[in-house]
């Protein structure tokens, strides 16, 4: 059974809402509460697929035949549509959910605190919500019940009074109360995470999402010398959207909105296409060698890899006083290179450095022939002790937080205690989940020996092949896998890079020559000191075509599949030691933006089969949103899966069979057009009208004789440009 979102159901009364109509917008309006006294109660249902409808007293009924989505999309995966009119209530009704998954995202807070000396913020309980939401998956019906400062967890369970009738029974400590707040213990927040879900925002619309236009009457929790106190702000309140951005928590939050938003919604572009190809280029990589592709057109050409440190260098400079370096602004500037390699260097010449424990315990190999290496290596070690440091801010690394987990602006290194270091490392070399990553290809650079191979095909800019890169980590792994394949258990002690999660010492699996899997390519990529120029072949062209220099529609097709594939990793990524969702959540915002129709034509078939090819879906259940003015969209999913809204309700009178169906019809009648020519071009028409019946079109009174030969003029130059055959014969 795959997993969905089969409704949303507003439940305020008409004095709850005038309280909080900011929440609910053009959802709800005085028609609806005509007639209402303010304590009524009222429910307002949006249904987004067939699994529930109205029985005959307008009670919330399960369908008896809904669709099934397992046999249509293919196994775990749903695919459903929310259609209307701009101002018609989609991005409204996605805010709602956005809401109920923050607030319940509260019960999670005790694991997203985190024990720095600076206060990790948490995220804002939202007040004035009452709502329920339902979804289904393979563990069944469940019911999230949003009633202000509670929000709560159900079930629907057969009773234990009778056996032949199911009723909504709350999930064991699925509760949460902003009033009487109770920590949650790590058992009971794993098992809500594996029947809650994880839901991924894409929206890049310039003017959605912008945080001032979220401010909501609050509460914050926070952790106080090591006792839980609720903060309360409820006068001037909070931007609550803005802390459910794109966060390193370890995915303990169950949301993130991309992509990233500071200030007044204002968009990184030049950090997102770094981020983009970052995401994108281990996928490019397992398509290529799997025989498949993310678009008909380009197919992966050529990788390279840019000994370029500008992006570590600046990490540093930020994050270290010892780096720090300043522009004649005075804003932070990249670190100087020089300057790093020398305090590397006296780091190395100290036995007792956390640097030299760093190098000692990862058997890192810091020597190099070549000036560029040399440079790219301490800089590597550098922005690698950072990241090793900067781990205990993670929930699933709190144990390590005493002499690591500090202030990263007021950090002394040479205090960090040697001990907790030492297990801290054991711990990064056992965890295959994405908060380990970076630093994984960090020690895998760190321990190349064979410079020849790395650099045997460089140019004077430092620029090597990707294949060069990968083969130098081949050849790494061959020189250790005698001694790998002969360990009868994972043993710590013995456990070098490069880091192959599938315990490579089993069954001989640590070979140079096998194919590695989507996660070991991650882990082998070449780290984050380096930058990636990506070039595809483009087989219309016959020509190869730099990533960057791609058009915006591609780019955007690009970025929007690897962002969300990025994050899906990630949280496969994650092990039963931490919070762990099975279910998750894909929501496409704006879905055809920058998209030519063709794009949006085949974007369905594009997110499933990539969806299958990853095989993505042996393991986790997919429900996915598309928000959407396209018909293009709606010709891939049946009627059952797609949602008409009109003025902030329901449209039922909407029939039209969308699968397969004509697009030119689903333009007009799923849309709500009020016409299928332009405006301009309608009124050009109706001023021919007036002119053919003898009537001046500006005043709509008979023209005189004067104007006559004036107006037949333009009647004629209106006439000849009609394309409609049909309407033009009309008109004639």
């Amino acid at each position: 059974m795959s997993f969905s979102i089969n409704c949303l159901e507003i439940t305020a009364k008409k004095y709850q809402w005038k309280l909080s109509r900011n929440l609910y917008k053009n959802l709800l309006s005085e028609e609806d509460y005509e007639g209402l006294e303010d304590d009524s109660p009222f429910q307002k249902r949006f249904f987004f697929n067939d699994f529930y409808g109205h029985n005959q007293e307008g009670k919330l009924e399960k369908s008896p035949n809904s669709f099934n989505s397992d046999l249509f999309f293919g196994k775990n995966i749903n695919i459903q549509a929310i259609v209307g009119k701009n101002g018609s209530g989609k991005s409204t009704l996605m805010d709602l959910l956005y809401v109920m998954i923050n607030n319940y995202s509260c019960i999670f807070t005790d694991q997203m605190q985190q024990p720095r000396r600076k206060k990790r913020k948490s995220n804002f309980y939202v007040y004035g919500l009452y709502a329920n939401l339902y979804f289904k998956s393979d563990k069944g019906e469940f019911l999230l019940e949003s009633q202000n400062k509670k929000i709560s967890l159900y079930q629907r369970r057969y009773s234990l009074c009778s056996l032949l009738q199911k009723k909504w029974e709350k999930v064991s400590f699925g509760e949460f109360d902003i009033d009487n707040y109770k920590e949650l213990n790590d058992y009971f927040a794993k098992q809500i995470a594996l029947q809650f879900f994880y839901t991924i925002v894409s929206n890049y619309a310039m003017l959605s999402l912008i945080p001032s236009s979220y401010y909501a009457a609050c509460s914050e929790l926070i952790l106080e010398k090591g006792k839980w106190k609720k903060k309360l702000d409820n006068f001037s309140g909070h931007s609550w959207i803005q802390r459910i951005f794109h966060k390193n928590d370890g995915y303990i939050c169950p949301i993130v909105l991309n992509p990233m938003r500071k200030d007044e919604g204002v968009i990184d572009v030049a950090k997102e296409m770094q981020l983009s190809k970052y995401r994108l280029i281990s996928l490019l990589i397992y398509a290529k060698k799997n025989g498949f592709s993310f678009d008909d057109r380009y197919e992966l050409k050529r990788i390279e890899v840019v000994f370029e440190n500008q992006h570590a260098l600046q990490k540093l400079s930020e994050r270290w006083k010892k780096f720090r370096e300043f522009d004649d602004a005075g804003n932070v500037k990249p670190a100087d290179v020089n300057k790093v390699v020398k305090i590397v260097d006296e780091w190395l010449n100290d036995p007792n450095s956390v640097c030299k424990l760093i190098v000692e315990k990862f058997d890192l190999n810091i020597s190099a022939k070549t000036e560029l290496l040399k440079k790219a290596k301490k800089i590597a070690l550098a922005y690698l002790q950072d990241k090793i440091l900067s781990l205990p801010n993670y929930y699933s690394y709190k144990n390590f937080s005493e002499g690591g987990a500090e202030d990263l602006e007021i950090k002394d290194i040479d205090i960090v205690k040697k001990e907790n270091l030492e297990e801290l490392i054991k711990a990064i070399s056992l965890d295959p989940s994405h908060v380990v990553t970076k630093i994984h290809q960090v020690v895998n650079f760190l321990c190349i020996k064979d410079e020849n191979t790395l650099l045997k095909n460089v140019n004077k800019f430092g620029i090597i092949p990707y294949e060069d890169y990968e083969m130098a980590i081949r050849n790494c792994i061959a020189e250790n896998k005698e001694k790998w394949n002969n360990y009868s258990e994972r043993d710590i002690n013995c456990f070098n890079p490069p880091f192959i999660h599938i315990e490579p010492w089993n069954e001989n699996k640590a070979d140079e020559n096998r194919d590695f899997s989507l996660d070991e390519i991650i882990e082998n990529l070449p780290p984050s000191v380096c930058d990636y120029r990506i070039y595809l072949y483009d087989k219309i062209e016959g020509k190869d075509v730099l990533y960057d220099r791609m058009s915006s529609g591609e780019l955007q097709l690009l970025q929007t599949i690897s962002t969300h594939l990025y994050h899906v990793r990630n949280i496969m990524s994650v092990d039963g030691s931490r919070l762990r969702y099975e279910n998750i959540n894909m929501i496409f915002d704006e879905l055809e933006l920058c998209f030519h129709p063709e794009y949006q034509r085949i974007f369905v078939k594009k997110l499933v089969d990539i969806l299958k090819n990853l095989k993505l879906t042996d393991t986790h259940s997919f429900n996915i949103f598309l928000i959407t003015h396209s018909p293009f969209v709606l010709s891939d999913l049946p009627p059952e899966r797609i949602l008409y809204l009109k003025d902030g309700s329901m449209d039922t009178n909407v029939k039209i069979s969308t699968f397969a169906g004509n697009i030119g019809e689903m333009f007009y009648d799923s849309f709500f057009l009020e016409s299928t020519i332009g405006a301009f071009a309608e009124e050009k028409i109706k001023r021919l009208i007036d002119i053919r019946n003898g009537l001046n079109p500006n005043t709509k009174s008979p023209f005189t004789g004067d104007e006559k030969k004036e107006f037949e003029k333009e009647r004629m130059v209106i006439l000849n440009k009609v394309g409609d055959p049909v309407l033009k014969s009309l008109l004639e």
